[in-house]
């Protein structure tokens, strides 16, 4: 029921806390895709690999090996050792798949795939070539053709969390270079001894190493901007999926307590003794729900049209009477839930220039929610004060309460219900509120202490303003 207004006036300290200016969470639906994919794709992803080691190692026994052989030099110096070699790296580049392969299945590493990006270079590049490495035999190309495949391998086969592809290619490339400074530090004596006979040498060297590095890293830019767009898509999709899961949500939401209080307006009619009567402000309340709720679907589906961005209508409104209309349309709730408003907000109080419907929105959503989430006997205060040319609102209840954590999340679009009897609700209610609070230009915040209660405060712009 609604009381009278009392004389003495609720007093609030307001203390407004903008949000934190931070990129947009990934959303849940994509953080699990992700995480399935690359649990989907890295057995493949090591499968390939040992297909690629046996390809290197067939190319080094039947290619490279028999044109060293023809060499004049070549015939003289090759060995078993030779021959033995590149088997030898090909069975180290299996062995590392393979460790990643059951590190894929550990739960651990199911928890966060992500880290295994990391060890590709390592089964592809670095171990089966530690050799070559840290000798600096005279394959400096297939050394180069390895990291060029590891990049494009790993942006098509595993084309998401681009900031491990960055690390890793990191790792990569910094495999040439570490091998150009431990041969240096190593054998400094005989490279000053090559390079007093053979002029030009350590230049040479030099040059040789830096058209290497500037094709593996053209390489690596290209894979890595491969990714990254890749990674944009798969996050625009779901994104998408998401706007259209809120529109849907959004629809059921709001045109639930409306339908509810016709409801109930009608079980009471049928309760009645004898003939049912239904007086001429029933009749005006049933009407005037129904065209709100089609007033409703207009505005939802303007805003799915225009990618969930609000279409204000903005006019003079008396913040009063919007609130008066919607406390008698809400009477079946509040007598349910035995819940006491006290309608702290004068008639004197200037108009504010806002949408009538999208701000009736906002304090549905915050009566229904204290209904909602606390027990019968709730005491509501509405009250609304002027303050330097803006109208600060709030809606307190004496309920439950909420902790400092629950206060922070409270506005995120899927915020989880605070009560264990609703597990399934989603908590669009207030999220949609922040929206359209912000489309207003104004603030929304919430203060709340565990078992004492809650208080909504937000700012409207008067009608001159």
């Amino acid at each position: 029921m609604i009381s009278p207004k009392p004389t003495s006036k609720l007093k609030l300290k307001f203390k407004l806390k903008l949000p934190p200016i931070k990129a947009p969470p990934l959303s849940a639906g994509y953080r699990q895709w992700r995480r399935q994919f690359l649990l989907e794709r890295i057995p493949w992803a090591c499968g390939l690999g040992m297909g690629l080691q046996l390809v290197f190692l067939a190319i080094a026994l039947l290619i490279e090996l028999p044109l060293a052989e023809r060499s004049e030099e070549g015939a003289a110096a090759l060995t078993l050792a030779h021959y033995w070699l590149p088997v030898w790296e090909a069975g180290l580049g299996i062995a590392m798949l393979t460790l990643i392969w059951l590190l894929a299945q550990c739960p651990k590493f199911r928890r966060a795939p992500q880290r295994l990006i990391l060890l590709f270079p390592f089964a592809l590049l670095i171990v089966p070539e530690l050799p070559d490495l840290l000798f600096l035999t005279p394959r400096s190309f297939h050394l180069n053709l390895l990291a060029i495949i590891v990049f494009v391998y790993q942006a098509i086969l595993l084309p998401v969390y681009w900031r491990q592809h960055l690390i890793a290619q990191v790792i990569a490339l910094s495999t040439l270079p570490l091998s150009f400074v431990w041969i240096f530090a190593t054998q400094w004596q005989e490279i000053q001894a090559k390079a007093q006979t053979e002029a030009g040498l350590i230049s040479s060297n030099f040059a040789s190493l830096f058209s290497i590095l500037s094709l593996q890293l053209l390489m690596a830019a290209i894979a890595l901007l491969i990714v990254w767009l890749q990674e944009r898509f798969f996050v625009r999709e779901y994104e998408l999926r998401d706007r259209l899961q809120l529109f849907l949500h959004a629809i059921s939401h709001d045109l639930r307590p409306p339908a509810m209080g016709t409801i109930m307006l009608l079980q009471q009619i049928r309760d009645q003794q004898g003939e049912a009567e239904i007086t001429g402000a029933m009749l005006e309340q049933m009407l005037a729900s129904g065209d709100r709720q089609l007033r409703l679907i207009d505005s939802l589906t303007a805003a799915h049209r225009t990618e969930a961005q609000l279409q204000l209508q903005l006019e003079s409104v008396s913040l009063h009477g919007l609130i008066s209309s919607l406390l008698q349309e809400m009477r079946p709730l509040l007598e349910e839930s035995q819940a006491t408003v006290q309608l702290l907000i004068s008639r004197d109080v200037p108009a504010v220039q806002a949408d009538p419907l999208q701000l009736r929105r906002v304090y549905e959503n915050l009566l229904s929610n204290a209904l909602q989430y606390n027990a019968a006997g709730l005491r509501l205060e509405l009250d609304a004060e002027l303050r330097e040319g803006q109208l600060y609102c709030t809606v307190c209840d004496d309920g439950r309460g909420m902790t400092q954590e629950q206060c922070e999340q409270l506005f995120d679009r899927y915020s989880r219900a605070l009560n264990a009897r609703h597990p399934l609700h989603l908590g669009l209610g207030l999220y949609i509120c922040r929206q359209i609070i912000e489309a207003h230009g104004g603030t929304i915040d919430v203060a709340s202490e565990s078992g004492i209660g809650t208080t909504f405060k937000f700012i409207l712009a008067l009608e001159d303003v």
